[in-house]
């Protein structure tokens, strides 16, 4: 199997919402840092990657059809050579709403003190966080400007790399139809998934437990 859809936007931009559409639109599994943390087997490669070393990407992705969200958006040009086919989404926001989103989620106040006192067996996913650039101990992540920026400077890369031709910018609030009219997809009926908004996200931090409802194809 190889990937089909290769999302690769910033965290907090929707791609969890976006896991959840690929999988009902026949595009799954998706690969997400949610899959990641529930599968420890993986970190040791995933970390080789974070760190800048080649892998074997079939490997990495196997059993999976597309990938959105960390840590495949860090070595987004790779995955962009290494499926010359598949097709790209850049997922993004508002950059102060995306700004506020991590504020109140990812680098928090819960998050930080999750890195202070998680456990030895779940550093491997803190340090590959930190490598990906959501460390909530860094002065600089809380840093309007230095984060916007960041932000700013990863949509023009990837608009600038990435044919127009396979190439969707897409935001959540945009709904269904431009999404599917890019996949040759029909548009589902019910609405377009809307999950781990940042209240979700920090009480996912302080039980330490990944809703099965993202996990997996909504029925």
């Amino acid at each position: 199997m190889s990937l089909d859809v290769i999302a690769i936007g910033l965290g907090r931009t929707g791609t969890t919402s976006l896991k959840l559409a690929l999988e009902e639109l026949g595009f799954g599994p998706c690969f997400h840092m949610m899959e990641l943390m529930r599968n420890p087997a993986s970190w040791p490669l995933w970390q080789r990657a974070c760190r800048g070393e080649d892998i074997d990407w079939d490997v990495a992705f196997r059993g999976y059809r597309s990938s959105t969200d960390d840590p495949g958006t860090l070595v987004w040009r790779k995955l962009v050579k290494a499926y010359p086919k598949a097709k790209i989404i850049l997922t993004t926001r508002d950059p102060d709403k995306w700004f506020a989103s991590g504020q109140s989620s990812a680098l928090s106040e819960t998050a930080r003190a999750s890195y202070e006192h998680a456990p030895p067996e779940l550093q491997p996913i803190l340090e590959m966080n930190t490598a990906m650039g959501w460390d909530p101990r860094d002065p600089r992540t809380h840093d309007r400007g230095y984060m916007t920026g960041w932000l700013a400077r990863h949509n023009a890369d990837v608009k600038s790399a990435v044919a127009p031709d396979r190439l969707l910018v897409f935001q959540s609030a945009d709904g269904w139809e431009p999404l599917c009219r890019f996949l040759g997809a029909d548009v589902p009926k019910r609405p377009y998934p809307h999950v781990n908004t940042s209240a979700e996200f920090v009480e996912m931090l302080k039980t330490g437990v990944v809703p099965d409802s993202w996990m997996r194809k909504r029925n």
